[in-house]
């Protein structure tokens, strides 16, 4: 009886592990399997969201990364809800890495949607668990896709475009090549330095993902200073 009780535990944690998150572990994620694989746990975007926030809370093991439930969409991207919402650009991702968590979760999103959270480095995984490489903000654009415009006749702010060459051409239509900092304490909200490599605007060169609120005020030798946001993510202060 007890063999069939632990191949039974073994076939459950294959079940909710594979396909797409079977491998070795990357730290910090290397505590034994069962802290996280429970019989508990739904494998579901619910389940899937309570098992990360069960460390990743203001007082949890990992709470120099924490969120709280009412972040999300405030000071957070949304970690809940609907992975297709029209009014933000969004819709369902087309990469595999970013699909095949959708078997689980389905149209919800969680966490894990873009987080893998056992591989932290290629070939298999990206800095901070990312699923897919964003170095050009391929993960965001994925499901954003309708944002991926070069021209603001499009009907959006257009990104992956060069704004160093741009300044370079036209000088005399900018004040400068790096914008300028509200906050010089604070690294978040330096979008000169939020560019591409190659000097090409980003989504993510204005717009942040976790502990983001639109003020460059929140840095206070850390993020301590987190407030109420206004949903738009900004890493600084709106224009005006």
């Amino acid at each position: 009886m007890k063999r069939l009780l632990t191949a039974a535990l073994v076939l459950a944690l294959l079940i909710v592990v594979s396909p797409f998150d079977a491998g070795a572990v990357d730290g910090p994620h290397t505590n034994t399997c069962t802290a996280c694989h429970t019989t508990a746990i739904t494998p579901d975007s619910s389940g899937f969201n309570d098992n990360c926030l069960s460390c990743h809370n203001p007082t949890g093991s990992a709470s120099r990364r924490a969120f709280d439930v009412s972040d999300q969409a405030n000071i957070s991207h949304k970690w809940s809800g609907s992975d297709t919402v029209p009014e933000a650009g969004a819709q369902a991702p087309t990469s595999g890495a970013l699909t095949q968590v959708r078997f689980y979760t389905g149209s919800q999103l969680a966490c894990v949607n873009c987080h893998n959270p056992h591989v932290n480095a290629p070939p298999l995984g990206y800095p901070k668990f990312q699923r897919v490489a964003n170095g050009m903000d391929q993960l965001c654009l994925d499901c954003h896709r309708s944002r991926n415009v070069q021209t603001a006749a499009a009907g959006s702010h257009p990104v992956l475009i060069g704004y160093s060459s741009a300044v370079k051409a036209a000088p005399e239509k900018f004040t400068g090549i790096i914008p300028l900092n509200a906050n010089p304490a604070n690294p978040n909200s330096a979008l000169g330095t939020m560019l591409s490599g190659d000097g090409k605007i980003l989504c993510t060169t204005c717009h942040g993902v976790h502990s983001t609120d639109s003020r460059s005020s929140n840095y206070v030798n850390g993020f301590k200073n987190i407030s109420v946001g206004d949903g738009k993510l900004l890493r600084t202060n709106p224009r005006g």
